[in-house]
């Protein structure tokens, strides 16, 4: 939504990384030493020492962490989960008790030096208390989203309308934003936000989430298991200063 040219002040608003926070781990790298079997072994062996209990079935809970550059795991929590977390609250508190007793995270390594890094994973509680093998990889079982013509074809397009409903007269964004947003079962994408939180930023992240759902093609929903399921998905963008 293109704001009107009254307003004649001119936000800039610049973002400083050391590092950029990769949206997922490098291929053949992963976010756990040992590996994700190793992971989910390691998850069931604190279920069964704590003597803890299975959630009622249908609870599910998909886990997002940042693994920071010193392999320190951080819990990714947003707002606009939080009627998602009540209704799998039994999953959510069981994960995030074993989630605290895990050391053997790693960060994710590009040109040889260590780098944040985004992991996601869906946790099943019937999995680790009904079904648990010792092969266990629910990583592997889930396919990803998919937009028409491929995910370039989706950013040509959100950038289309960049041009169109942005007011660069009024904006100066220098820096990368993460656009996190989720891919219903039905192909649609909701809760959009963005990070990180700058001065003065709402105008125009408004713009930027008006730009994402203007785009109307449907996405292929992730499936888990063959089953369509909610896909949390991140997306970083560069913005160069246009001086």
């Amino acid at each position: 939504m293109k704001k009107p040219f009254s307003l004649l002040f001119f936000l800039i608003f610049e973002v400083v990384f050391s590092q950029t926070t990769l949206t997922k781990y490098p291929e053949g790298q992963v976010a756990y030493q040992g590996g994700y079997n190793q992971l989910f072994t390691d998850m069931q062996h604190y279920f069964l020492k704590k003597g803890l209990t299975t959630c009622p079935d249908a609870e599910v809970y998909w886990v997002v962490l940042k693994i920071d550059e010193t392999g320190k795991p951080f819990l990714i929590k947003r707002q606009s989960e939080e009627a998602t977390i009540k209704k799998n609250n039994c999953a959510y508190e069981l994960v995030l008790k074993c989630l605290g007793s895990l050391k053997n995270w790693q960060p994710a390594v590009v040109d040889g030096k260590n780098v944040a890094a985004y992991f996601q994973f869906p946790f099943i509680p019937k999995d680790f208390f009904d079904n648990f093998h010792p092969d266990y990889d629910i990583t592997s079982l889930i396919t990803q989203p998919e937009f028409p013509g491929g995910i370039e074809e989706f950013k040509k397009k959100v950038f289309k309308n960049f041009h169109g409903f942005i007011d660069w007269n009024t904006f100066n964004p220098r820096g990368t934003f993460t656009v996190f947003f989720e891919i219903d079962t039905d192909g649609k994408i909701s809760n959009i936000e963005i990070e990180p939180k700058v001065a003065n930023s709402e105008l125009f992240f408004e713009d930027i989430k008006y730009a994402v759902k203007r785009v109307k093609e449907r996405w292929t929903p992730a499936k888990l298991r063959e089953t369509p399921t909610k896909f949390k998905y991140r997306w970083p963008i560069r913005f160069n200063s246009i001086d």
